[in-house]
């Protein structure tokens, strides 16, 4: 769609054909019961965030700069409340003195899966008009999942997936 829409390459104007694909979504909603059971019998809850300090459209230092201020501001409390980073990349957010995320090492297909149904909250900030992978499979696992909007990927867009 942002292809199209901004002629990228003359893909509209030179009149061209395109494909596109439908990524498939890695996520695991659990039954009803276990999931509610689960998430009762956590002893802490976890908020994820997509740590990629490498690239700048993932938005690392605005996101480090968010949750930092909600830990330091009382919002999350560091004995209810595990943050973790998930992406590529080391990432060490310092959410209050002593207190550090840590990043998730990379996974098998099977390890993530069952790691993404271990979340609470995402927090994604992406500068791409592509909502990207993590934030689909976090909210089909049943994550409240917090992003952003950005050229084509509008409000509207976001609520019909």
């Amino acid at each position: 769609r942002f292809f199209v829409e901004n002629d990228v390459g003359g893909i509209k104007s030179r009149n061209m054909s395109y494909t596109f694909f439908n990524n498939a979504c890695s996520a695991n909603l659990l039954p009803k019961e276990i999931f509610i059971h689960r998430n009762r019998s956590k002893e802490k809850k976890k908020i994820v965030f997509y740590s990629r300090p490498v690239v700048d459209r993932n938005m690392f230092e605005l996101t480090a700069l968010a949750l930092s201020t909600a830990f330091r501001s009382g919002i999350f409390d560091p004995d209810e409340w595990d943050c973790v980073g998930m992406g590529l990349g080391e990432g060490v957010v310092e959410l209050l003195p002593g207190v550090r995320s840590v990043s998730l090492p990379r996974m098998d297909l099977t390890t993530y899966i069952e790691e993404v149904a271990s979340f609470d909250i995402c927090l994604t900030l992406m500068a791409s008009p592509h909502p990207s992978m993590i934030p689909m499979d976090l909210a089909a696992s049943g994550c409240v999942v917090v992003t952003n909007t950005f050229k084509t990927k509008t409000e509207s867009y976001l609520q019909s997936l």
